[in-house]
C-alpha cells in the first residue's frame, strides 16, 4: 500500500465488543491507523502512550486515531485502561485489515508495525511501513498536520 491508493474497507471489532466498519470511521474525517502485534507487550505500551500524549494535538489538526491489533476487545479494554487511552482500539483478529495492506502474518496471528494516515475519502495520505516506537507518533502528527492545514478562516489573506 502506498500513498495515493485506496485504503482497504473492513469490518472490524473495536474494543466496546461491537463492530465497525473502517468506511464508516472515515466518514468522521482523517484518521491514522496505526498497527501493533500485541496489548501490554513493552513496544507497544510505549507507542500506544506516545500516540495518548500528542491525541489532543491530532484532535487539534482535526485528526482520529485508532489502534488496531489482531487482540479482542477484552485484552483491548485492559490495555487501553491501563494505558489511560482516551482513543479506540480495533480488533483485526483474522487479518480482514491486515491482508490487504500486506502487513498481515498469519503463521504468528499478528499484523507487523506499521501505521497510515488517511484522508476522509478514504486514500491513504501517508503510510510508514516497519515502524521504530520513539518518535513514531510526533512525526505522524507532523506529516497529519502538513496533509490536513488548518481552514483558513474569515479574513485570511487581506
Amino acid at each position: 500500500m502506498q500513498a495515493g491508493e485506496r485504503f482497504p474497507d473492513a469490518t472490524l471489532g473495536d474494543d466496546a465488543g461491537g463492530e465497525v466498519r473502517v468506511r464508516t470511521l472515515l466518514e468522521g474525517g482523517p484518521a491514522v491507523f496505526y498497527f501493533y502485534p500485541k496489548d501490554s507487550t513493552p513496544g507497544c505500551t510505549r507507542e500506544a502512550h506516545d500516540f495518548q500524549r500528542h491525541l489532543e494535538e491530532f484532535r487539534g489538526a482535526g485528526v482520529r486515531v485508532f489502534g488496531v491489533s489482531a487482540d479482542g476487545p477484552d485484552s483491548h479494554r485492559a490495555f487501553s485502561s491501563d494505558c489511560g487511552l482516551g482513543f479506540p482500539l480495533l480488533v483485526d483478529a483474522g487479518g480482514a485489515l491486515g491482508q490487504p495492506l500486506g502487513i498481515w502474518n498469519a503463521e504468528r496471528g499478528r499484523h507487523s508495525r506499521s501505521t497510515y494516515l488517511v484522508d476522509s475519502a478514504g486514500l491513504v495520505r501517508r503510510v510508514w511501513p516497519s515502524v521504530q516506537v520513539d518518535g513514531h507518533a510526533a512525526e505522524v502528527l507532523a506529516a497529519a498536520r502538513d496533509a490536513f492545514p488548518p481552514a483558513a478562516g474569515p479574513g485570511a489573506g487581506r
